[in-house]
């Protein structure tokens, strides 16, 4: 993987310092199972970034994220962007033909879209058949136009959150596929019905109350999909089974210490993370037995050899305000479980070399209902300033587990007393706030049996403020 690597460094050297126009590209992040290369263009004020996701029965998949480099200012293409060097086009054929022997093209590879508040060109993705999803963000005024995903005739998806003014141009999307649209504003249904009835196109159009997940999220965070590892020679052979993508879990010495269950809302999911003693000896470290379960986005067989190892989720920075979910807790006497997330310099972690900024929820008490929990990414431990680290972010890094101990990220404590503690936790994902109101609600709650406030407190129909009912965040008058 090496060898790869650095043909692939040249290779993006190479077409760098031969560009013309304004496209710079960082260090590309290649591992065995994930891709990313991100460009920017300063002057147009966008930064695209074109990397692997993974598909349930499909395997690694291509997905297309572009947005603003600066949030408070204005973003877009221009022509010149489409023939630069470093353009996202020719990247891929120079990677695809270095790495795999065959140039193949962008158009034809990436599955998903994602453009958040940056303008796109006329026709700018007519080509792109393959795309399933496409998802458009913007907080104010928004023009899609003319012919810009008209060739895209695989689409499933389309998520149109505009909320400001959405204008539609002339053929934006296929008549052939039957697809589903959704928006967040009466307008923009409006908008879509009234291309819907002048084109006779083949969508159907859904209004949702709900915020849509931001691009930047975290990777199967509702632990909908789920994987069996196999385990090396030395350590008996076999497998376990964890969530895909970037987690891993203590199953890896402890069968059963996290499954899949049900979720908060009918056919969802979630996991489930029990305390069971594990003898550490196995894992080169004699005499040690702790009582926990974790679920996290590491590398255990990695982190076991000890040599330098994965551990996290590359990201450009922090990607929102908070790190929401929603769980419930059945604890032994006087355990506690708790919601860790560090970010990272570094993707491949360098001991006593990589920093990084910590956050925590620690879960102290019982919670039988689905409880809503968040972590406020402004307010690290320590104190850290986060306008002036120093360093930059690169990856992020979650813990999770029903007994806090020295096994589970920066944590003092020999965990539980005894196993058996049980979490339950599911739909993490990344918010820019936690105090939107979805409904106003007068104050007759009659009939309403579970409300919580912010904190995952339940409380009953004589508070006053924002709470929680049915998993919708509400007004109380």
């Amino acid at each position: 993987m090496k060898a790869k690597l650095t043909t692939f460094l040249v290779v993006l050297l190479a077409i760098a310092t031969g560009a013309q126009a304004q496209i710079t590209l960082q260090d590309p992040v290649i591992t065995d199972t994930y891709m990313a290369f991100v460009g920017e263009n300063e002057a147009n004020n966008y930064r695209f970034t074109l990397d692997t996701y993974e598909w349930a029965d499909r395997g690694p998949q291509f997905q297309l994220t572009i947005e603003p480099i600066d949030a408070s200012k204005a973003a877009q293409f221009t022509t010149d962007d489409l023939s630069d060097g470093n353009y996202w086009e020719p990247m891929f054929r120079s990677y695809t033909k270095q790495m795999a022997g065959e140039e193949m093209t962008a158009q034809d590879n990436v599955k998903r879209l994602y453009v958040k508040n940056v303008a796109l060109l006329p026709k700018q993705f007519a080509d792109y058949e393959n795309f399933h999803v496409i998802g458009i963000e913007a907080a104010g005024d928004y023009t899609i136009p003319d012919g810009c995903f008209y060739g895209c005739t695989k689409l499933d998806e389309f998520d149109c959150n505009v909320q400001g003014t959405l204008t539609l141009g002339s053929y934006i999307v296929s008549n052939q596929p039957a697809f589903t649209v959704t928006v967040y504003t009466t307008q923009s249904a409006q908008v879509w019905n009234e291309y819907k009835q002048n084109t006779g196109a083949n969508f159907s159009v859904v209004a949702s109350d709900v915020t849509p997940e931001p691009q930047s999220q975290v990777p199967n965070g509702y632990f909908a999909e789920w994987e069996d590892r196999s385990l090396p020679a030395e350590m008996g052979g076999g497998s376990y089974t964890s969530p895909s993508g970037y987690w891993d879990t203590f199953n890896i010495l402890a069968s059963g210490s996290v499954t899949k269950t049900e979720g908060r809302t009918a056919g969802s999911t979630a996991a489930l993370l029990e305390s069971k003693t594990v003898d550490m000896s196995v894992a080169g470290m004699p005499g040690e037995v702790v009582t926990t379960s974790i679920l996290a986005t590491d590398r255990y067989l990695s982190k076991m050899s000890g040599g330098e190892y994965e551990q996290g989720v590359p990201t450009s920075g922090i990607p929102a305000r908070y790190l929401t979910f929603w769980y419930k807790y059945q604890p032994v006497a006087g355990d506690v479980a708790q919601v860790f997330i560090q970010f990272n310099e570094d993707l491949v972690i360098k001991q006593d070399v990589t920093r990084t900024v910590k956050f925590r929820k620690q879960i102290t008490e019982a919670a039988a209902d689905w409880t809503f929990g968040y972590i406020d990414l402004s307010e690290p431990e320590n104190n850290q300033d986060l306008s002036n680290l120093g360093w930059g972010i690169s990856a992020y890094y979650i813990d999770i587990t029903s007994s806090a101990s020295g096994m589970s990220s920066s944590t003092e404590g020999s965990g539980a007393s005894a196993p058996g503690s049980k979490l339950w936790i599911t739909e993490l994902q990344f918010a820019s706030d936690v105090t939107g109101i979805h409904h106003v609600l007068s104050e007759d709650t009659a009939g309403i049996s579970t409300i919580y406030n912010l904190s995952g407190q339940r409380v009953d129909g004589t508070y006053k403020g924002i709470v929680i009912i049915s998993g919708k965040k509400v007004l109380i008058k």
